[in-house]
């Protein structure tokens, strides 16, 4: 336990919070020699299924949401916990323990992409859009429809009684590990370590729904991807199931203290041969028209399956910035520059890149130039 202590020391990033009484520098220095001691504090937590109160106090900050929103509307805020360095070392053993547990036993749901080493964003966009895009081989005339959800502020609102009966029943934490989770989720802030992993672990009975109305899904923490293909003269019926496994979700979120946000249902008919149809959805007896686009996880998705409206958004928004920092390089310092360009434009490039290896050579030279630009 001493050598996982002085690992994870090492990993952390240089930040601190105004809680800790020493610098990360320092503690990093002395790892070797405080690493005993914080293994024992941790070892003590374990054992005895407590967290001590001071593990609990964090230093909260608001912080927009979006720049665009009203700065003196409170709901525009989201409060960001800085929680002690101790008190988050505590949490990464437990979330390390955890994530072994529930990968030992295939216990995570192979359609949720967040919060897993190996899974992302991009890894979930990769899934849908291959399985989108290759539908209409089996049949010309095949289409597919995409509805894209979002719950509202699921983090908030997770029911910690029924998590812990999840704990319990679902994967099997017992005895003083389910004490410990206990003493956790009492009084716990918000912005935890522990809280993606074991958010996961709360809806994961979700992700089996679709399943049962014969759709392919795939979550990415409280983001829903679900989408069927069929012959044009079944829309109406592929739109009906769909309709119904969302009821059904939004069901099954209102019995566990979550919501499925009414006005963040997007739907999107796709094809690569045909032109969409118009048919729309109606879940929970509202009627949801069709887009001719979908922004999914930051990439946007068109009814024809081409990523090239994604693309020149995309180097519209960096040469929007090249702009701006072109007008400042005089005043910067090289590696200034070099974390800028990083910041704004390499890494807008970088995000989901994978799904753009089939593009045509034309938006691939478009992607060139830009990098050509910021060079």
């Amino acid at each position: 336990m001493p050598a996982d202590v002085s690992k994870l020391i090492h990993d952390a990033p240089n930040k601190q919070s105004w809680l800790d009484p020493l610098p990360m520098w320092l503690l990093k220095e002395c790892s070797d020699l405080l690493s005993p001691f914080l293994s024992a504090l941790c070892n003590t937590s374990l054992r005895n299924g407590v967290i001590p109160a001071s593990f609990k106090t964090a230093v909260v900050t608001p912080l927009i949401k979006k720049s665009s929103m009203d700065v003196n509307t409170l709901q525009n805020y989201r409060p960001i916990s800085n929680l002690s360095f101790v008190s988050k070392l505590l949490e990464r053993l437990v979330n390390t323990q955890l994530q072994l547990h529930a990968d030992t036993h295939f216990l995570l749901p192979p359609n949720q992409s967040a919060y897993r080493r190996g899974h992302s964003t991009e890894t979930a966009l990769l899934k849908v859009y291959s399985d989108l895009i290759s539908a209409p081989d089996s049949s010309s005339d095949n289409q597919s429809v995409l509805a894209v959800l979002e719950m509202t502020a699921a983090f908030d609102t997770v029911n910690h009684s029924i998590l812990l009966q999840r704990l319990e029943r679902s994967y099997g934490v017992s005895g003083n590990a389910l004490n410990w989770f206990i003493s956790y989720l009492s009084d716990s802030p918000q912005g935890s370590v522990l809280g993606p992993l074991l958010f996961i672990l709360y809806i994961a009975d979700a992700t089996r729904i679709p399943e049962k109305h014969g759709l392919s899904s795939h979550f990415y923490a409280d983001n829903l991807q679900l989408y069927l293909s069929c012959c044009c003269s079944h829309t109406a019926v592929c739109a009906s199931r769909v309709s119904a496994c969302i009821d059904d979700i939004t069901k099954w979120m209102a019995s566990n203290s979550l919501m499925v946000n009414p006005t963040k249902i997007n739907v999107l008919w796709c094809s690569t041969s045909q032109p969409p149809p118009d048919t729309p959805l109606s879940p929970a007896g509202t009627t949801v028209q069709p887009s001719a686009s979908v922004r999914n996880l930051g990439v946007l998705f068109y009814a024809n399956l081409s990523l090239a409206v994604h693309v020149n958004q995309l180097t519209v928004r960096c040469y929007n910035s090249l702009r701006r920092i072109k007008s400042c390089r005089r005043a910067l310092s090289r590696s200034a520059s070099v974390t800028l360009i990083n910041s704004l434009i390499v890494s807008r490039l970088d995000y989901c890149n994978s799904l753009l290896a089939n593009c045509n050579k034309q938006l691939v030279d478009k992607l060139q130039r830009v990098l050509n630009c910021a060079a």
